[in-house]
């Protein structure tokens, strides 16, 4: 990145992020990580780039207004997921959205996810794996959630890129659970 694209985007990302579809910033974050997987981008390249808008999504989260929702939702990925930024999106857009959010990070084992819930009892637990690993260990985490009647939801990229796990891997049904916390 040269000068002055460092300075347009210092200048330009906070005002116009806001306005600015999401599509837009997830399918340049997407192209991003092809071209680094196709060899056409270096993995400093990757980083590099991958760090900057996660600085600058971080600088907004910060920037939000306290929440004006009741609601609470607990954002995490499951343990051997290190990837982020669908997460930190996401924990901007709700944000934006008046909820009141904790998010975990990355690589969160189920231990201390449950810790977590038991302490935090949010209304909502968000979790996204972006490979088949982190995906296994996703539905054991919403397995353990599930039993102690928490909600769960899920997402990331291997949940599109993996045509309904045809080899072999089960999809949960992650329903609301039917007896009250």
């Amino acid at each position: 990145m040269n000068r002055w694209q460092s300075s347009f985007l210092t200048r330009h990302f906070h005002f116009t992020f806001g306005s600015c579809p999401v599509n837009i910033v997830q399918q340049g974050m997407r192209d991003l990580g092809d071209k680094w997987f196709n060899g056409e981008a270096t993995v400093q390249q990757e980083h590099f780039t991958s760090a900057l808008v996660l600085r600058r999504l971080e600088t907004l989260i910060a920037a939000t207004p306290p929440p004006i929702r009741s609601q609470t939702i607990l954002i995490a990925s499951p343990s051997e997921e290190w990837h982020t930024f669908s997460m930190v999106m996401l924990n901007l857009l709700l944000r934006r959205r008046g909820y009141h959010v904790v998010f975990l990070g990355a690589n969160v084992p189920n231990d201390h996810l449950d810790e977590a819930t038991d302490s935090i009892k949010p209304d909502l637990v968000v979790l996204a794996s972006q490979h088949l690993t982190s995906a296994a260990n996703l539905q054991k985490a919403a397995q353990l959630l599930l039993q102690k009647n928490v909600h769960v939801a899920y997402g990331g990229r291997v949940f599109n890129s993996v045509p309904p796990f045809e080899n072999g891997f089960q999809v949960i049904s992650l329903v609301k659970p039917s007896r009250n916390r």
